[in-house]
């Protein structure tokens, strides 16, 4: 029941938003009484924290399963840099998140951190491989890298620009690996 109260939940987030879904509308969509969710929600804080928790645990997840897949290296740094989260997490949820969710916000920007890593890694093996510059500036990449994860949770950038995020991101990729040169 638990997880059909977060599936509901997600659903949503995603429509509303963080602040504006109630649990009376959760109730009304599993037919179940308010009192079955509080069995296993203490309240609307509680599933909001779940929702982001599991997000951020099945993102986690998708990056250690693209790590011991057999892609090559390229396919493996595309799929950290668009691995996939459990619920749908639309980026102007992550304002709403960074405001009103402190604590969960650490643990998205733990997240990023963590993906952060593991593409400079991916980076190390690609120079080890031959793939990439040997001479290359890891601090300066790794500060690119984590701009570039600012970027697509900056909602305004992604609106002004007209921008989908993982447009963005596939934008971004490709100047990292091919530069700005013709």
């Amino acid at each position: 029941m638990k997880d059909r109260i977060l599936n509901v939940a997600a659903q949503l987030i995603k429509h509303y938003g963080i602040r504006k879904f109630t649990i009376d509308e959760i109730a009304v969509q599993l037919k179940i009484s308010k009192k079955t969710i509080y069995r296993y929600f203490s309240g609307k804080d509680d599933i909001i924290r779940c929702y982001i928790t599991a997000n951020v645990a099945s993102d986690k997840e998708s990056v250690n399963d693209t790590l011991s897949s057999n892609a090559p290296l390229l396919e493996k740094i595309r799929a950290v840099v668009h691995s996939t989260h459990i619920y749908p997490m639309p980026t102007d949820l992550l304002n709403e998140i960074k405001q009103f969710y402190p604590e969960q916000w650490n643990q998205i920007e733990e997240l990023k951190q963590f993906k952060t890593t593991v593409l400079l890694q991916l980076g190390k093996t690609g120079v080890k491989e031959g793939l990439f510059r040997s001479n290359i500036c890891w601090p300066v990449l790794l500060r690119m890298i984590q701009g570039m994860t600012d970027m697509f949770t900056d909602y305004d950038f992604l609106i002004n620009n007209s921008l989908k995020t993982t447009d963005a991101i596939d934008t971004a990729f490709d100047i990292i690996l091919r530069g700005i040169q013709v």
